[in-house]
């Protein structure tokens, strides 16, 4: 066979095994409700908007808390990075909210940050779309 064809062949084998996969970055991702992004965005608003960056699927920001964008991707790749520990994080891929709070001396967890009751209905917002995972 002409060494000509079975290069080309081989290259459309190898374009379909390279993008023929959907990549993570094309995965769909489940959409929160409008009522329920109106409750998380409510949820922080209780917070001073400087200690507080929410980012959903969207690209909606809210907060104005400033990470650089380095260490988001960082935390959404589930990488650690220098000065993680100053901050209460989440994560949450499947539904592409992103939360980051900035700890005080009184507030070192989500429950300490937010309030007990706030806290408890972000935990079940998350659950809704993520099978238990915002625990």
């Amino acid at each position: 066979m002409n060494p000509k064809i079975l290069l080309i062949i081989g290259l459309i084998l190898l374009s379909v095994v390279a993008y023929g996969q959907p990549s993570e970055s094309t995965t769909l991702i489940k959409q929160v409700s409008v009522k329920d992004k109106t409750v998380i965005i409510d949820i922080f608003k209780t917070l001073t908007q400087d200690r507080y960056y929410l980012e959903f699927s969207n690209g909606d920001v809210y907060g104005k808390f400033v990470i650089p964008s380095v260490q988001r991707t960082s935390i959404k790749n589930g990488e650690s990075f220098p000065m993680q520990i100053q901050y209460i994080l989440g994560w949450y891929k499947e539904i592409g909210l992103l939360y980051v709070i900035n700890k005080t001396q009184t507030a070192v967890d989500l429950e300490t940050a937010l309030g007990k009751a706030a806290a408890g209905r972000l935990t079940a917002v998350i659950n809704k779309y993520t099978a238990g995972q915002g625990d």
